[in-house]
């Protein structure tokens, strides 16, 4: 494994994100694309979904999640095309992880608000439902509380996001920060942290992917995509 992919709303969304990225050629997302079906003349298979990548990055609905994409090598880590480079919101990092779980399953903001009557600072209304309405900034000096789908209409009001429902970043109405809602959401959730693992110091090895078997292409492919996501 040299890449992890991580940051998806849900499952469902990994796995059509996977799906898409084996079959490139079959995805409905991704056909349109010249020459996304197979491999390049001597391109490695590596380097063939690697470009597949690239493109999934930067086309609907794959560019609007908030993803983060983790090289776990520097002796693997590969830059971008200039012309395919991930949208902004996207982090790119390098370096072993770890996961560490929080202690609290969901925003102990959202869960100390429970018996306490909650007013939206957008639309001033009563929050009804706090653990399934209500959403916090993650600054840690904002006082804001707001439903999340008037968060979200704020986000959306004045961006390029027409015709959509879920905005991908936008400025908190009270603290003024630029926020990615992809962190809002991780927020409230509370999921689990992915962090530098310090403590793993051995040698990084991975299996040689840039030589196979043309008898074995099928076989092969499969192994990469394991390998590399």
């Amino acid at each position: 494994m040299v890449m992890i992919i991580h940051g998806f709303p849900n499952k469902i969304a990994a796995l059509r994100f996977e799906w898409a990225w084996q079959k490139p050629g079959q995805s409905r997302i991704l056909r349109h694309i010249p020459g996304i079906e197979k491999r390049r003349p001597r391109e490695s298979h590596f380097t063939y979904h690697l470009r597949i990548l690239s493109e999934m990055l930067r086309v609907v609905p794959f560019c609007r999640l908030p993803l983060s994409i983790q090289w776990l090598s520097d002796d693997h880590f590969t830059d971008f095309p200039v012309e395919r480079i991930p949208p902004m919101h996207m982090a790119i990092r390098c370096g072993r992880i770890t996961c560490k779980r929080k202690t609290n399953e969901i925003d102990t903001e959202i869960v100390s608000s429970q018996n306490v009557v909650q007013f939206c600072d957008i639309c001033d209304n009563i929050i009804e439902n706090p653990l399934n309405e209500m959403i916090t900034c993650v600054n840690v000096s904002c006082k804001l509380v707001s439903h999340i789908v008037c968060l979200a209409e704020q986000f959306l009001k004045g961006n390029e996001d027409k015709g959509q429902v879920i905005p991908v970043q936008g400025k908190c109405p009270n603290c003024l920060k630029e926020l990615l809602w992809g962190d809002l959401i991780r927020k409230k959730k509370g999921c689990c942290d992915i962090e530098p693992d310090l403590n793993n110091t051995d040698a990084f090895e991975i299996k040689d992917l840039s030589e196979d078997e043309d008898n074995n292409e099928e076989d092969d492919e499969t192994e990469l995509f394991t390998e590399i996501n």
